[in-house]
């Protein structure tokens, strides 16, 4: 099992939220450059910061049509 863990700074929570979708392409950026889309990937989310970050990490999925089943 492998576990990553980001929790998204407070800043960018509240005030810059405009850096949201950089962190989103960075994280789908450090999953793929140490492949770990080669395994089974589970998203769990806390509260509100999850959610936004989750949504930014999905866009990033979507837009570079990266294939991780």
């Amino acid at each position: 099992c492998i576990t990553l863990r980001y929790t998204a700074p407070l800043e960018c929570l509240f005030w810059r939220r405009d850096k949201m979708p950089q962190m989103g392409r960075k994280l789908l950026q450090v999953i793929a450059d140490r492949s770990l889309d080669q395994h089974p990937i589970f998203f769990h989310v806390f509260s509100n910061g999850g959610a936004i970050l989750y949504q930014h990490v999905s866009l990033a999925i979507e837009q570079t049509k990266s294939q991780m089943n």
